[in-house]
């Protein structure tokens, strides 16, 4: 857009050779952590599973932000980034 300055906004990434915002690229790590699964789940199961894998997509993004900056961020609990942050191993950062 004209005005707007040289580069992409800065929450945009290239991923496979296309453009994606935040919002969508949060939704691709979603939908790749359903289809990570070998079994088919019930729409329940399915939805904890792509709430976990953006939570970890968050957590991976900046782990240096408090577990209530990426709960709010993925519209979920903290004690969901404390248990997703366990299960990867990145600690939360001391403030």
């Amino acid at each position: 857009m004209p005005g707007t300055g040289e580069g992409r906004p800065a929450d945009w990434e290239e991923v496979e050779g296309e453009l994606h915002c935040l919002v969508c690229r949060r939704a691709v790590a979603g939908e790749e952590g359903v289809e990570a699964e070998d079994e088919e789940k019930n729409a329940a199961t399915r939805a904890r599973i792509r709430t976990a894998a953006v939570i970890e997509f968050e957590i991976r993004r900046d782990p240096s932000r408090a577990n209530g900056t990426i709960a709010r961020a993925c519209r979920t609990s903290v004690p969901a980034v404390v248990k997703v942050r366990q299960r990867i191993g990145i600690p939360a950062p001391k403030f």
